[in-house]
């Protein structure tokens, strides 16, 4: 039964077997032609994307990420994000608080914002885009990023990512393990998880693991005496002790 449905498939897609069969599957090495830090990707369908780091450096591919050429502009300073809405429009988040645009695949780029340092961009469709990062701060545009108003997240912590999944539902996360959504464009935001609720359950949970192993290699040893293992049982004492601080 299976030969027969490997048949049909071949037959309807016209591929060979040999050919099928040495296909590449999962995930395997790219090379980006940097040696920068590279902080962010975007891909818009499975042949164009582009990705983004440290030293304003920009990367952009057509066939899949088999090759990537450079984009690049600016000096010493770091992109940490890029969104594409098309093949054409798109959007940089700088770390020294820009926010440029280009309306030709990246060949050319024009700055529309200027604040704090930004770490994460979401554009939903091509006219409602939010940036967000350093201080909690949030800041949204409706006009293609023409112009841009803060929002507040309610929050002081530096905020890691954004992404909408349309003008109105979105998500803000950062530090402290914080996760806000909003339902209306992010006038307001409210919390979903409370990151010192978050935090102190972590830890209780690590104190209880790390006990129980502290203590089941003492047994072990308390019953099968080892001098070669006795750093071992250091260790596990100290994860144990810093656990419990």
């Amino acid at each position: 039964m299976k030969k027969l449905l490997l048949l049909l498939l071949v037959l309807v897609s016209g591929i060979s077997v040999p050919n099928m069969l040495s296909a590449q599957y999962g995930w395997f090495e790219q090379t980006s032609n940097t040696s920068n830090w590279l902080n962010a990707v975007h891909f818009i369908d499975s042949l164009t994307g582009w990705a983004v780091g440290d030293q304003y450096t920009i990367r952009k591919t057509t066939d899949g990420g088999q090759t990537w050429f450079s984009q690049s502009f600016g000096q010493g300073g770091d992109w940490a994000d890029i969104w594409f809405v098309n093949a054409d429009t798109g959007w940089l988040a700088g770390k020294q608080g820009q926010v440029y645009r280009t309306t030709d695949g990246g060949s050319n780029w024009n700055i529309q914002h200027l604040s704090v340092a930004w770490s994460s961009i979401c554009f939903p469709d091509a006219q409602h885009g939010w940036v967000v990062g350093y201080n909690g701060w949030i800041s949204a545009t409706t006009d293609g990023g023409d112009t841009w108003n803060s929002q507040s997240s309610g929050s002081t912590d530096y905020l890691n990512q954004v992404f909408f999944t349309d003008a109105q539902h979105g998500w803000a996360v950062g530090h402290q393990s914080m996760i806000f959504h909003s339902r209306d464009g992010g006038q307001t935001w409210e919390s979903q998880v409370d990151g010192y609720v978050f935090q102190k359950a972590f830890n209780q949970e690590n104190l209880v693991r790390t006990r129980e192993a502290y203590e089941a290699l003492a047994a072990e040893l308390e019953a099968n005496p080892d001098p070669s293992r006795e750093l071992e049982l250091e260790d596990a004492l100290f994860a144990f002790e810093d656990a419990e601080f």
